[in-house]
This record gives structure tokens, C-alpha cells and sequence, in this order.
């Protein structure tokens, strides 16, 4: 099975094209690697069309597919594409029907994705199942915050704050160090006290 080398992405889409081209497509290896090549140099509107491609030769896509499509969108002002081309709902869709039990990492990469296309609601069903396998990590709860916030939904802000804080998490401030004088000195975001 031919899976590209990135340096043959990187260097000449082209090329990869062509190799694509000559080599059988029964799995979703070999589009997944065409369609992330032309993901890596911006061509969005290509990786779509190579998706429903895929799609229409009767090639399922795997948990691998979707990173790339979703990059694509982003990263090539395909947003409204994307979401209205119910590539996020495949994706849940996918992830709901996976043999294995999704982790946090499966469920953090859709949430990642909703606050990328705006979508509060799939973004919200992305945290429910995140809160099933990591109930702790902060940085979800901002996400899903932050992406209230930015449609002026305060109340669902204020909702996943108090959720947080409720269940006793906070925030890591951000730190820095520097050697000083054979000791470590440590500084905190925020922190005055320091000399």
C-alpha cells in the first residue's frame, strides 16, 4: 500500500498526484494521504473534492481521515464548507460508531474542531463525552467557554464556569523560570509578590 512520504507532499503536489493516481484505492490510506498532502499546501477546495471522491467510490473513512478535512477547512477559509458539508457530523458520526471506546484525545480533536467552525452544539456533545473519560482537564471547560463567549452566549459561559468550578478545577497560571545566581527562581502569570 502506497502512503507518501511528507517530502514528496512537500515538494511537488504534482508528483503525489500522480502516484496517487497509479495505485490502488480500496482503503482510505492512500486518500487519506492525498488528501492531507493537499491539505498541508492549502488546497481545501481539492481535499473536499478527494473526500467525497473517496466517499463516492465506496471508500469508508477512518479516524485519520477527518484531521486533515478539518485542517483543510480551517486553514483554507472553507469553514462554512465544511460545517454545512456535514463533514463535522460525519465525523461524530464516525467517532460514535468506532469499535474501540473513544478517549479524550478523540473527543478533544471534535471539540477542537467545533470551536474552529463555531458549532456550540456538537461542541457541547464533544464535552459531555470528554467529562465520560477526563472530567479534570481545564483547558476542555475553556474551550467550550471561549466558544460561547465568542457567539454572546454569556450564559453558557457562565454555565461551564460554574461547572468547573463546581467540581473544584482551576486553571494553571502560566509560569516561566530562569536560573539565577546557582537558584531557580520560578515567576507566575498575574503574581506581584515576586522581586
Amino acid at each position: 500500500m502506497w502512503v507518501p512520504d511528507s517530502s514528496i507532499c512537500m515538494e511537488n503536489v504534482e508528483d503525489a498526484m500522480s502516484l496517487f493516481d497509479e495505485v490502488p484505492r480500496t482503503s482510505s490510506v492512500p486518500w487519506n494521504a492525498i488528501i492531507s498532502c493537499h491539505s498541508i499546501h492549502g488546497h481545501g477546495d481539492t481535499s473536499l473534492q478527494l473526500f467525497r471522491d473517496m466517499l463516492d467510490e465506496g471508500v469508508k473513512p477512518d479516524h485519520v481521515t477527518f484531521v486533515p478535512l478539518i485542517s483543510a477547512c480551517s486553514h483554507s477559509g472553507l469553514v462554512d464548507k465544511c460545517h454545512w458539508g456535514g463533514i463535522l457530523e460525519m465525523a461524530y458520526d464516525f467517532i460514535k460508531s468506532m469499535p474501540l471506546w473513544p478517549d479524550d484525545l478523540v473527543w478533544g480533536a471534535l471539540l477542537g474542531a467545533c470551536r474552529i467552525h463555531g458549532n456550540v452544539d456538537m461542541g457541547k456533545l464533544a464535552l459531555d463525552h470528554l467529562f465520560e473519560v477526563d472530567y479534570e482537564n481545564f483547558r476542555y471547560y475553556v474551550l467550550l467557554s471561549n466558544m460561547y463567549a465568542n457567539l454572546g452566549r454569556w450564559e453558557g459561559v457562565n454555565k461551564v464556569r460554574s461547572l468547573a468550578r463546581d467540581r473544584g478545577l482551576r486553571k494553571t497560571p502560566g509560569w516561566s523560570s530562569m536560573e539565577l545566581n546557582n537558584r531557580i527562581e520560578v515567576f507566575y502569570t498575574g503574581n506581584q509578590s515576586h522581586p
